[in-house]
């Protein structure tokens, strides 16, 4: 008996270490070139965060180096009229010079008729609040900094809530536990954010005709055997609890929050959000005290109605989806409910982002594109930093922090092709649900881009920001899609540092489908976490997970 139980030890054994070996080599295979570190080795890992901490300094304090020039050349030069806004400023001014700058985007809009080669320049230091309508990009026009100090902010946030009168106190508990209502009516709150540092924790509810009903988040672990329902790459899973819970009830823990609008402004059941924007009470739980005290900044992110006629609302900052050849420089976008920067596959041609910081992208449940599946609940909102900016797009020195995806092009349908190069590198992504996202469908043998390159980039901590628990999607570094199609002639992913994921460093497409290059990058994970997701369309029409255990 014993020597049977050794022989069959020995043989489970020796199929591990079989199992092991061949992963290995798929993993070299896969991510030639690599270096590979556990999370752990931190002696080692420390250079690479001091490369990550010099980067952060170096976008955070870039100097605006754009000129007037007879050749334009696309963040270096332009060669038109250059206008600028200053918080300072005065909308009765002409905004043609720094000394007599415009003040609000508003007039930015009425007054300067932008023509290509044209430059917009915003003074730094100033918070330029982005009202009912996304600031609309323009062809081959540059928008940029001016003067000392950090980057010019373009934020949905109207104004600093941290005032005493903005909040009044609405619950008190027996333990010390203190809920306080904000003092406006506003739309779905995305995000309350304190001092640029940290976040209220959003408390997901859905509205029904009884009451609003309490949301179960629960989190899915396919790579230790944990089934996987519905999307089998998310990493969360919401369902009913079928439970009406009072605000008190919902809020338990300190810095959480609700966003609760009038139940009977509803007309339907269930909900298409799509119809209206509806606005109401924020209770936030601060058990400190009143939270206009307790912090000296409070950016509250909130849906906005749209004064564009057949828009409910507007979650864009940046619209460049009407325009191609734009430059944004230098620039910063924070707090906003749907996407910093948004474009167009077709129309948005050679834009380039650089030297921008762009942070605190909230959640929304009201905004829009959700229908409710009972007793399933199909997810919120989770926003994207720059989204659909791809068709010779350069994305290259920017800070990412605190957003579902840092920067995303996607389309599984409706391909496009003659999309040329896509090229992301030299930025920071840090504390963001996922870090790239690239991939489309192809129409036959029509490819959509030329050459994809992420190349250069540093991404930290994925899946461990404000929006992570909110992100129904695989929460990687890198993801490269599912469809079993080749999208570009040529896609190269090289040269980063990608240190930590909550699920997986890179998703990729099927390998014996679709043919890309990942090298020399340098890799850091849990020893017990997935280092790559494979979905083999047609060798077995299933998510294959591939270990860090096994890349060492």
């Amino acid at each position: 008996m014993l020597a049977l139980a050794l022989l069959t030890a020995a043989a489970g054994y020796a199929e591990t270490q079989e199992n092991a070996a061949h992963n290995r080599s798929r993993i070299n295979e896969l991510l030639k070139n690599s270096t590979f570190y556990f999370l752990d080795e931190s002696e080692a890992l420390a250079p690479y965060y001091q490369l990550a901490d010099a980067r952060r300094q170096a976008i955070l304090h870039s100097p605006t180096a754009i000129v007037k020039a007879d050749t334009f050349i696309p963040g270096e030069t332009y060669t038109g009229v250059a206008y600028y806004v200053s918080h300072n400023g005065d909308d009765k001014n002409d905004g043609l010079s720094p000394e007599t700058p415009l003040r609000t985007l508003r007039q930015l809009r009425l007054k300067c008729c932008l023509a290509p080669g044209d430059a917009v320049f915003f003074e730094r230091g100033g918070i330029y609040p982005v009202v009912n309508r996304p600031l609309m990009l323009w062809d081959q026009v540059t928008y940029s900094a001016y003067g000392e100090g950090p980057k010019p902010v373009l934020t949905m946030a109207q104004e600093n809530s941290a005032r005493e009168e903005c909040w009044e106190l609405w619950y008190e508990g027996e333990n010390g536990e203190k809920i306080w209502r904000y003092y406006l009516q506003v739309g779905d709150v995305a995000a309350v954010i304190f001092d640029d540092e940290s976040c209220a924790r959003r408390i997901l509810e859905w509205p029904t005709p009884k009451g609003w009903l309490a949301l179960d988040i629960q989190e899915k672990d396919p790579a230790h055997g944990d089934p996987a329902v519905g999307d089998i790459c998310g990493r969360w899973q919401m369902q009913s609890a079928q439970e009406f819970r009072t605000v008190e009830a919902q809020l338990t823990e300190n810095l959480t929050y609700v966003s609760r609008s009038p139940l009977d402004e509803f007309k339907k059941y269930p909900f298409d959000y799509d119809q209206g924007l509806r606005v109401g009470d924020l209770f936030l739980r601060c058990d400190a005290g009143n939270p206009g005290t307790c912090y000296d900044d409070i950016m509250v992110i909130a849906v906005q109605r749209a004064d564009t006629p057949g828009d409910t609302h507007f979650a864009q900052v940046l619209d460049g989806g009407h325009a191609a050849g734009w430059v944004l420089d230098n620039l910063s976008i924070k707090g906003f409910t749907g996407n910093a920067i948004g474009g167009d596959r077709v129309i948005t041609d050679r834009a380039l982002i650089q030297n921008c910081s762009v942070e605190w992208g909230g959640q929304t449940l009201c905004a829009g594109w959700i229908k409710h599946s009972w007793p399933q609940y199909d997810g919120s909102v989770a926003v994207d930093n720059i989204f659909c900016v791809a068709k010779n797009a350069t994305i290259r020195n920017n800070y990412f922090r605190q957003c579902s995806h840092a920067f995303m092009f996607e389309s599984g349908q409706n391909p496009v092709s003659g999309m040329g190069a896509y090229i992301a590198e030299g930025n920071l992504i840090e504390d963001c649900a996922q870090g790239t996202r690239t991939y489309m469908g192809s129409d036959g043998d029509a490819l959509s881009f030329d050459h994809v390159l992420i190349r250069d980039n540093i991404i930290l901590n994925t899946g461990s920001g404000m929006t992570s628990y909110l992100c129904f999607e695989e929460q990687v570094a890198v993801d490269l899609g599912t469809n079993p199609v080749q999208y570009a002639r040529h896609i190269e992913v090289c040269d980063n540092i990608l240190l930590g994921s909550s699920q997986a460093i890179f998703r990729i497409p099927d390998s014996t489908q679709v043919e890309i290059d990942i090298h020399d990058n340098v890799i850091a994970q849990d020893r017990d976490k997935a280092l790559i997701t494979e979905f083999q369309w047609f060798r077995s029409n299933e998510l294959i997970w591939y270990m860090m255990k096994d890349a060492k």
